[in-house]
């Protein structure tokens, strides 16, 4: 089944359960509208954006954006058993694994009450060349990637027991353009 039929490129498509599909696009909008889009270019920067299968048949189609990035790529999404999902990232010039944590806050109170969302990225490693590829196994979250290095690809794994990494720095390439 075809989900969307635009202009932009929708990567690694996983289902988190049976009603939402996490991916990663290029996109600049989380709504999927049947109008074209009046650009000139599709940028080469991916996001990570959930698909609610609900709304599939809708004229407009309303993502949740996970993240808003346009300077990183994030590529290669994977949701766990704890409702995180797990992603690529080059925030700091190389690929590392990161997980995206959601939050609420009481916004404001009338007749009901009424929330505001905010999502925010942590890394999870802090490596020494780009992870190529990962992946997540949502039943008990053992995690394989693979890295280039020194001539040679290795292959790793480990359970998703990892906590944010402290002192996450951006390589020399990173801090000169940002």
């Amino acid at each position: 089944v075809q989900l969307t039929n635009d202009i932009y490129d929708d990567l690694t498509p996983r289902y988190i359960d049976a009603q939402n599909i996490v991916f990663a696009s290029n996109r600049l909008s989380d709504t999927i509208s049947p109008r074209k889009p009046e650009i000139n270019f599709t940028p080469s920067k991916n996001d990570i954006f959930v698909y609610p299968i609900n709304q599939a048949n809708h004229t407009f189609i309303y993502l949740n954006r996970i993240t808003d990035t346009p300077n990183e790529n994030e590529i290669q999404p994977y949701p766990t058993k704890d409702n995180k999902i797990e992603y690529l990232s080059d925030y700091n010039g190389l690929y590392n694994r990161f997980y995206a944590k959601k939050d609420s806050n009481i916004a404001f109170i009338d007749t009901s009450i009424h929330y505001s969302y905010s999502l925010q990225s942590i890394p999870l490693t802090n490596c020494v060349t780009s992870i190529n590829e990962h992946y997540v196994t949502k039943s008990n979250n053992q995690i394989l990637y693979s890295i280039y290095q020194n001539g040679k690809f290795k292959a790793y794994e480990t359970d998703d027991k990892a906590s944010s990494v402290k002192n996450f720095k951006l390589t020399t390439y990173k801090s000169r353009i940002n």
